[in-house]
């Protein structure tokens, strides 16, 4: 008997692969802006002016920048006049002065100290103005032991890091005695 020939059969042909279509991802809502918890701070109108005592800008040949020492304000929000003053009356109570001295009478004593936002002192309170005289230089270093001894200071709500230009008269320091 004659064998049958086998039939070849077909390769199958492998199933067409089709490239995944992504599934929809949703998209990100971008956060919601929320409004702030403060309103901004307007200044006070009758507040010590801090720019008008630092005097007119002086010329500069750089255009667009300030002279050397004349830096903008920025936007952090600044002590005015009363809060000023709130921080040198929790300084007085610690100055000791030998009000019996010659010349103590009549002194002013310049200082700038920088201050945290939670009213401790950085760095180096620095006297302006300073004298060589020992009267003023004793007043001055009373005044800089009381600076430290009532740090930190006691700060208004929002007080930001800043310069704090505080000025002491013995005049008044005395004649409280």
């Amino acid at each position: 008997t004659p064998r049958p020939t086998p039939t070849p059969r077909p390769t199958p042909t492998p199933p067409e692969k089709k490239a995944p279509t992504p599934s929809p991802r949703p998209t990100p809502n971008p956060p919601e802006k929320k409004a702030p918890a403060t309103p901004p701070r307007t200044r006070p109108t009758p507040g010590l002016d801090l720019d008008a005592l630092a005097g007119p800008p002086r010329p500069t040949q750089n255009r667009g920048r300030p002279a050397p020492g004349q830096q903008g304000a920025g936007s952090a929000p600044r002590a005015t006049g009363p809060q000023l003053a709130a921080l040198g009356a929790q300084v007085t109570p610690n100055w000791n002065l030998n009000c019996d001295m010659p010349g103590m009478d009549d002194l002013v004593i310049r200082v700038t100290v920088r201050l945290s936002a939670d009213g401790q002192i950085i760095g180096t309170p620095r006297l302006q103005d300073t004298q060589n005289d020992p009267t003023w230089r004793a007043a001055s270093e009373a005044m800089l032991r009381a600076l430290r001894a009532t740090s930190p200071f006691t700060v208004p709500d929002g007080f930001q890091a800043q310069e704090v230009p505080f000025r002491f008269e013995t005049k008044r320091q005395c004649g409280n005695r």
